[in-house]
């Protein structure tokens, strides 16, 4: 999967990099860098990208993003405020793997998951560790980072605390020109969920014959156009199901699918339960 490479600040800045985002709105670009991101979403809610997931996210979601893996949450809908997030990016130097304290669970953790998301109850417990990593300096704010990973990695066996978000998805650092194309082409389908999007147009977006698009696609971003166009769709369905009391067969219509049966199978394929279902569990667990 291509993405736009991030160029985190030097090693001269230290191991660890703490962000308190204060946003109109999250609408960074599908972006990957070396480094391990814990992101604790404050306020906001909308799509997540990370690997080869597309899934909805909102205020507390707490997630870990594993080196080389491109990933966004974007807002969606319309806003309700400002959006607010905490994200600690580690680098992982080669003399703490070889560190006695390093074990095999770490590099396993890291190593098979593009992502982990942490869920049920236990939150505040990692959000201290994101505010001591922003109050801290040197060596002990790499202490609150490395107790960041060590939280994801102690849940990683344990479904009920913690589940992974796709198998690792990982990028290399992108040609720049086939690097721009690709990220228009993404946000170019973003944009257009709502209305039919058609392989002609796509392939004109991404600079490609109409013949080579769904090898060109599959190969850049690791899936079928038509899977990667109904991840978001889904997932935009999911924010609006939980949002409004829009009727189903709305909702169907404007996250751009045709018929509400389809909505339905695409629905249940990705979320192993209907829409209605989803809604009510979801008003149930607010």
């Amino acid at each position: 999967m291509k993405a736009v490479w991030e160029s985190v600040p030097p090693p001269t800045t230290g191991a660890v990099r703490v962000l308190d985002l204060q946003l109109a709105a999250f609408a960074g670009p599908l972006h990957a860098h070396d480094h391990i991101e814990f992101t604790w979403i404050k306020r906001g809610n909308g799509v997540r990208i990370v690997g080869e997931t597309v899934e909805p996210f909102e205020a507390g979601d707490l997630v870990m993003v594993t080196p080389r893996v491109p990933h966004v949450w974007t807002s969606t809908g319309p806003a309700d405020g400002p959006v607010s997030a905490a994200v600690v990016q580690l680098q992982i130097a080669p003399e703490l793997r070889r560190l006695a304290e390093w074990h095999h669970d770490i590099d396993a953790v890291l190593s098979t998951a593009s992502g982990w998301q942490l869920i049920g109850p236990g939150s505040c417990e990692v959000r201290r560790y994101f505010e001591q990593a922003s109050a801290a300096k040197g060596l002990s704010q790499l202490a609150a980072a490395l107790q960041l990973l060590e939280y994801w990695v102690a849940r990683s066996h344990d479904v009920g605390a913690c589940r992974t978000l796709g198998a690792r998805a990982v990028v290399h650092t992108p040609n720049a020109a086939r690097q721009r194309r690709v990220d228009a082409l993404l946000h170019w389908v973003r944009e257009r969920l709502a209305t039919e999007i058609t392989v002609n147009e796509a392939a004109d977006v991404l600079h490609v014959s109409p013949a080579s698009f769904p090898r060109a696609f599959k190969r850049l971003v690791g899936k079928p156009f038509t899977v990667y166009v109904n991840d978001l769709r889904v997932a935009q369905a999911c924010v609006l199901l939980r949002q409004s009391d829009q009727p189903v067969a709305r909702i169907a219509a404007v996250c751009g699918f045709s018929t509400l049966s389809h909505f339905n199978t695409q629905f249940k394929l990705r979320v192993r339960q209907t829409p209605r279902r989803y809604r009510l569990a979801a008003s149930r667990a607010a």
